[in-house]
């Protein structure tokens, strides 16, 4: 047999193949040759090799014949004859040599000896169940010759010589089809032959490994080259730009001399949102500011949006939170609570609604703004994706009970890529309270102020309804029929007839099957980029146990505890993934082996490796397992001194 192993010289990569040979073993028993192999988890399954398995006949090495095909027949029938007493004393027994050991190769497994028996012949006559005893007899003996198999093609030998294997992922599979038309094809009764059938082999499924990077979902396989990179494991610069600079607005320090109070109510921390030129906007003719706030009962961070100069005469009108707190859209921004405060120095009503970091209104991005006086036109697709957004939210408040009021392009938060959020939801309802007595005619304000918003976006202009007969001419020519006719509903004359249900029967239904298939394809990517950052997290807990351990100066009154014992094995661990050399005495960068051997280390895997000292004084060959019981005891010390 020959053991593989990968040797580190100084640190430098090397790998050794030693072949060892044994004298020769006696002859086998009287039972067939059994092929088997453990059966791995689809991700526990290592790659196939590219070397086969060669079977030949240790005292006749040297001039076997070449291989042919006829192995998978030959080895049952071979089987069956081998205690046939015409087979000559001293032939050639077949074995198997694997060039290095694998969970998954496959092994000869012979069953229990009952009696000693003759070695095999290469010449032995094909087996012949019993139930074909009126078949006519076999006219020739089937030559036996040895054979290369590779580990792919390895399978069992049973019954009528049906082949079976491990497939890549792990599964069983046949290699030849049983007929259903030759009877000779099904393997006979077990229990007519004890003496060369064994029980039918068992299986173990290993627990599913997931210490293992996989490539991505096929949909996105395709956006990345056939050669993974280092950026393969990381997710996308775009994305981590985006998100770190979300997180950084999450958690920037407000400057200072801002005079705002340190505390309102369970919030402080307070930081301003708006450009600082004046108050934000207006919330039913009444001057608001915003600010993020950090909540003392949480932590978390929220927006809380001031009404300046507005008194409570009654906590009747704050009731109407407790509905609005109730709905949880992806397309409205969450109402929290709502209460009255004189934190500012005057009479102020405080609104803390979800905070969503560098979102901009809608009008900032398609109307004419100081910043950008000629917004491009917007692409018909992203049309409808605002146009199924707004209703979707309209239609989620509509059906509680409540109404918007007031929809506008200046209430719209985009909070991401084409990402759309209404706005400051219950305000109106707490500043002009009315006990929702005229809910139905709001609601019908609601669908004239959405026909009118997408009229002047689709326009680039916010005084595009005030001239409706141009405006739709207009919109009739750059855009098609359908949304045409989805504006021209909303814009209709209220009625009882129309809501907001109706919206999405006159947009039609292929259109909301488009959107449906972009939000969940857009599901599907961050899934697989948070797929790649999944084993990341785990790597860094055991780099911190690494960095615990090693060149640690003192513990327990030993200073050189961390280059004694297991720690020791810890430390030339480290060498060897971190800090290894080349030919040149180069250092080797090589993020790929770092991965692999961290991976292989939290998994405490089998395969061995060789640790060399740096004065190459001395060398270890240790497993993946004993190097994590060595950082696990180590850990373990230092952890019990902390109790």
């Amino acid at each position: 047999m020959g053991i593989a192993f990968t040797l580190s010289i100084h640190n430098r990569v090397t790998t050794a193949f030693v072949a060892t040979a044994g004298p020769p073993r006696s002859p086998s028993p009287p039972s067939p040759f059994l092929f088997c192999a453990e059966q791995a988890g689809p991700r526990a399954m290592p790659p196939p090799l590219s070397r086969a398995i060669p079977i030949v006949a240790p005292s006749d090495a040297q001039s076997s014949p070449k291989p042919t095909p006829a192995l998978r027949t030959a080895i049952p029938a071979a089987a069956a004859t081998a205690s046939s007493p015409s087979t000559p004393k001293g032939s050639p027994r077949l074995t198997a040599k694997a060039p290095t050991f694998k969970p998954t190769t496959p092994a000869f497994v012979p069953s229990t000896p009952t009696s000693p028996a003759p070695a095999l012949t290469p010449n032995a006559a094909a087996f012949v169940p019993r139930s074909a005893q009126a078949s006519p007899a076999v006219q020739g003996q089937q030559e036996l010759e040895p054979q290369w198999v590779g580990e792919e093609e390895a399978g069992w030998a049973a019954g009528a010589g049906v082949g079976v294997g491990v497939g890549p992922e792990g599964v069983v599979e046949g290699f030849e089809e049983m007929s259903m038309h030759d009877p000779s094809a099904y393997p006979p009764d077990p229990s007519q032959h004890d003496a060369y059938y064994l029980p039918p082999p068992t299986f173990h499924q290993q627990p599913l490994q997931y210490h293992l990077y996989v490539p991505p979902a096929p949909p996105h396989s395709s956006a990345y080259p056939s050669q993974p990179t280092l950026q393969n494991f990381f997710i996308p610069p775009l994305l981590h730009q985006t998100l770190t600079e979300r997180h950084e607005a999450t958690l920037r320090s407000p400057p200072p001399g801002l005079r705002l109070p340190e505390q309102v109510h369970v919030y402080r921390e307070l930081y301003p949102l708006d450009d600082g030129s004046g108050p934000g906007r207006g919330v039913g003719g009444w001057p608001s500011w915003a600010y993020r706030a950090t909540s003392e009962r949480d932590g978390g961070r929220w927006c809380l949006r001031r009404v300046e100069g507005f008194r409570l005469q009654s906590q009747e009108p704050l009731s109407a939170v407790d509905k609005w707190r109730r709905i949880r859209h992806p397309s409205i921004v969450h109402l929290h609570e709502a209460f009255s405060t004189r934190a500012f120095s005057d009479a102020s009503l405080i609104l803390v609604y979800a905070f969503h970091p560098l979102s901009t209104p809608l009008a900032n991005l398609h109307l004419p703004t100081p910043a950008n006086p000629s917004p491009p036109p917007i692409p018909e697709r992203l049309l409808w994706s605002y146009v199924f957004q707004l209703a979707g939210a309209l239609q989620a408040v509509h059906h509680a009970g409540l109404a918007v009021r007031g929809l506008d392009a200046g209430r719209v938060l985009v909070t991401g890529k084409n990402r759309l959020r209404i706005n400051l939801c219950g305000a109106m309802d707490v500043i002009a309270f009315d006990n929702f007595a005229n809910v139905h005619a709001q609601q019908q304000d609601d669908l004239l102020s959405l026909g009118s918003l997408l009229l002047s976006l689709a326009l680039n202009n916010p005084a595009a309804p005030q001239t409706l007969p141009k405006a739709i001419e207009y919109l009739a020519r750059q855009y098609s029929p359908d949304l045409k006719n989805t504006v021209l509903y909303l814009l209709a004359k209220p009625s009882a007839s129309k809501s907001v249900d109706e919206v999405w029967r006159v947009a039609g239904g292929a259109r909301a099957a488009e959107e449906l298939a972009s939000a969940m394809g857009s599901a599907d990517r961050l899934e697989a980029e948070l797929g790649r950052e999944l084993e990341n997290g785990r790597l860094v807990r055991l780099m911190c146990k690494f960095g615990f351990v090693n060149e640690r100066a003192e513990f327990d009154h030993d200073p050189r505890w961390s280059e004694t014992g297991d720690r020791y094995i810890v430390k030339l661990f480290r060498d060897y993934v971190f800090h290894q050399v080349d030919e040149q005495g180069n250092p080797v960068l090589d993020m790929s082996h770092v991965l692999v051997c961290l991976n292989k280390l939290d998994a405490g895997v089998d395969e061995k490796m060789m640790l060399v000292s740096r004065d190459e004084q001395s060398c270890l060959v240790v497993s993946y397992r004993e190097v994590k019981n060595c950082i696990e005891a180590a850990y373990g010390d230092l952890a019990r001194a902390n109790r």
